[in-house]
This record gives C-alpha cells, structure tokens and sequence, in this order.
C-alpha cells in the first residue's frame, strides 16, 4: 500500500475524484504515481466490502452455532435414551431367543 493510503482512515469514505486530484496537487504526485494510488484504493474498497461480507458470514455462522449449542443437551439425551433403549430391546430379544430355543427343545419330535 501507498504511503498515503497508509494515512487514509479506514472508516472514511471513498475518495472522490476531486479529493483525488487535491491529494495528487498538493502531493505533487506523477499520472504514474496518480495511476498506483487508483488501483490502490480500488483494492482496499474490495478488500473492504470483502470483509463486510465476510464479516456477516460469520455473524450468521456464529447464530447457527449458538443455535446448534442450545440443541446439543437435548440431542445427547435424545441419544442416551435411544442407547438405553436398544439396550433393553437387544436384552430382551436375547431372552426371547432363549425362551424359543428352550420351547423348541420341548417340543422336539423325532422321526419314527
């Protein structure tokens, strides 16, 4: 960056064309020189108006994450419970298998 967009505030607005030419006037500036502070101030409102978008980005990234945190505790019991539930469903196929296996021993025929 130029010398004189480092004193150039941030928060002030873009240049006009005839703030340009007094900063080119009093500074005694080249079209050259005139030409590199264009293309200077036209990266810094680029690199501006990226970092406002990106800066909403985050915002909004920042809300689902807030939102997804509050979720969480409820979504772990969700889950806890869902857990304690195939524990008890799986126990009780177990003991479903083996009251089958126990009936079919009682009821085994053989072949004459």
């Amino acid at each position: 960056m130029s010398p004189l967009l480092a004193s150039v505030n941030n928060d002030t607005a873009r240049l006009t064309a005839q703030q340009l030419k007094v900063l080119v006037d009093q500074h005694k500036i080249t079209a050259e020189q005139c030409k590199i502070l264009e293309v200077d101030l036209a990266r810094l409102s680029a690199d501006q108006n990226k970092l406002a978008a990106d800066q909403q980005k985050i915002g909004a990234l920042q809300e689902k994450l807030t939102a997804a945190q509050l979720k969480l505790p409820a979504n772990q019991e969700k889950l806890a419970a869902a857990r304690r539930q195939l524990e008890a469903d799986q126990n009780k196929l177990a003991a479903d298998q083996g009251k089958l296996a126990a009936d079919q021993e009682k009821f085994h025929v053989t072949a004459p």
